[in-house]
């Protein structure tokens, strides 16, 4: 899991929707250090909390996990990237294009 890239992903989605890291926060139940600090690469977060991030900013976990580079889920850049979190995110229900 590449934390750097994922937090560069999820502070550009945040700032293109508009949302303050404290009233992300405070969605999340966590702190503005806590979202900061995922944001800039230094910690990750839970599945759960990665699974709400999904929801809530209408992204693929393959786009925030650098697996493709399509908000949206579109085709990946390796596959066999995909294989180490494909179980967990079909069971969360937030994976798009994992399966195939």
């Amino acid at each position: 899991l590449d934390k750097k890239m994922m937090g560069q992903r999820l502070f550009s989605v945040r700032e293109a929707k508009g949302i303050s890291r404290k009233d992300l926060a405070e969605f999340l139940k966590v702190t503005k250090t806590q979202i900061c600090d995922i944001e800039n690469g230094k910690s990750g977060t839970n599945l759960d909390r990665f699974y709400q991030l999904c929801k809530f900013y209408q992204v693929s976990a393959d786009y925030l996990l650098g697996i493709t580079d399509d908000p949206n889920g579109g085709e990946s850049k390796n596959r066999s990237d995909i294989m180490p979190y494909k179980i967990a995110f079909i069971s969360l229900g937030c994976a798009k294009n994992l399966v195939n």
